[in-house]
C-alpha cells in the first residue's frame, strides 16, 4: 500500500543493524590489538607491534617495495 513503507523500513532497519554489528566487530578488532601493543615492556617493542598490528605490510622481500627489508629506505622499483 502506498505511503505504508514497510518494505524500505525493513530493509533500512536490516542494514542499520548489520552496520552497528560491523562497527562492533571493528572495535573489537582494534582493541585486540591494541592488547597486545599493551603487552610490550619497552616503547620500541610497543612501536614494532603497532607497526606490525596495524599497518598492510611488513618488512619482508615479499612486501612489493613498502619497505627494504632490514633498512628504513623504501625500495625503488625501477
Amino acid at each position: 500500500m502506498l505511503g505504508q513503507g514497510e518494505a524500505l523500513d525493513c530493509y533500512n532497519m536490516q542494514r542499520q543493524w548489520e552496520d552497528t554489528v560491523r562497527v562492533k566487530l571493528e572495535n573489537q578488532e582494534r582493541e585486540q590489538r591494541m592488547e597486545i601493543i599493551n603487552l610490550q615492556d619497552t616503547p620500541a617493542e610497543k612501536a614494532d607491534k603497532y607497526k606490525k598490528v596495524f599497518t598492510d605490510c611488513c618488512d619482508v622481500p615479499q612486501s612489493g617495495g613498502c619497505g627494504c627489508f632490514g633498512s628504513s629506505t623504501p625500495q625503488n622499483p625501477e
